[in-house]
This record gives structure tokens, C-alpha cells and sequence, in this order.
């Protein structure tokens, strides 16, 4: 057994140090995501889910979800190109709603001040998912090659 367990523990390691550029990249678009929950501590936090209504209860679980299905697909991002560009198109619209909410804040600006994280996330979240699309569509195109 012990001469399992050597052969076992080097390759996890090897294959740790060997982790492509994608597989950080959409670790950390996880990451991102998961971090909805720091946020709205815990969806405990009721003047976060009043600023916008993309990101109410329901809108934050399907963020949580999103970095779920990425997590999955880190380590198999050659195999489904296709789901990367998916990934990619969700961002775009994360994106795209952000830059128009960035248009309407003073609507929201009360409502956002209130609670200076939830102000700090709805001014910077699209720069991140902005940048996260763009590395999905290069992790798919990387993935079709």
C-alpha cells in the first residue's frame, strides 16, 4: 500500500503545478461569482437585493450557480469549447447590464449609498465579468484549436 500512496501523492502534485493559464482563469471566475455570498453576507444583506433587480434573491442563487458550473469545467475546458463561449455570452450580458445600470445609478444611488459594499459591487462587478468573457472566449477559441 505505502508504495501506492508515493506513486498517488507526486502525480496530485505534478498535476497541481501543470495547471494551464484556463484552468486558473476560470477558477478565479468562480471565485468571482462565489463571492456573491461575501457580498450579501450570506443573503442576509435585504439593502443589497433593493439596488438593482437582476441581483435580487433569486438573481444571486443563479450567480452562485454560474460559478458552480464553471468550477466543474475548469479542469475540462478542452473538451467543451462550446460551453466556454456560453460562458462567455453570460458574461456579455452581465456586461452589457452593467454599463446601463452605470447609466441609470442615480436612480439607485440612494438605495446603493446606503450600503457601501453593495456600492462598491455595483460600480466594479461588470469590469470583472468584462474581463472573465473575455478570457472564456479566449479559453474557447484555445479549446477549438
Amino acid at each position: 500500500m505505502s508504495v501506492t500512496t508515493n506513486h498517488v501523492v507526486p502525480r496530485l502534485v505534478s498535476s497541481q503545478r501543470a495547471m494551464k493559464w484556463q484552468t486558473i482563469a476560470t477558477i478565479l471566475a468562480a471565485a468571482y461569482n462565489l463571492s456573491i455570498l461575501v457580498v450579501t453576507r450570506g443573503f442576509s444583506n435585504d439593502q443589497f437585493f433593493k439596488v438593482d433587480p437582476l441581483f435580487d434573491k433569486n438573481g444571486c442563487a443563479l450567480v452562485i450557480v454560474w460559478g458552480l458550473a464553471y468550477l466543474s469545467a475548469a479542469w475540462n475546458w478542452k473538451d467543451v469549447p462550446f460551453l466556454f463561449l456560453v460562458f462567455a455570452l453570460e458574461k456579455i450580458f452581465y456586461t452589457v447590464h452593467w454599463w446601463k445600470w452605470l447609466g441609470k445609478k442615480d436612480a439607485w444611488r440612494e438605495v446603493a449609498e446606503k450600503d457601501p459594499s453593495a456600492n462598491s459591487f455595483f460600480d466594479m462587478y461588470g469590469a470583472g465579468d468584462a474581463l472573465f468573457g473575455a478570457a472564456f472566449l479566449a479559453i474557447s477559441v484555445t479549446g477549438l484549436v
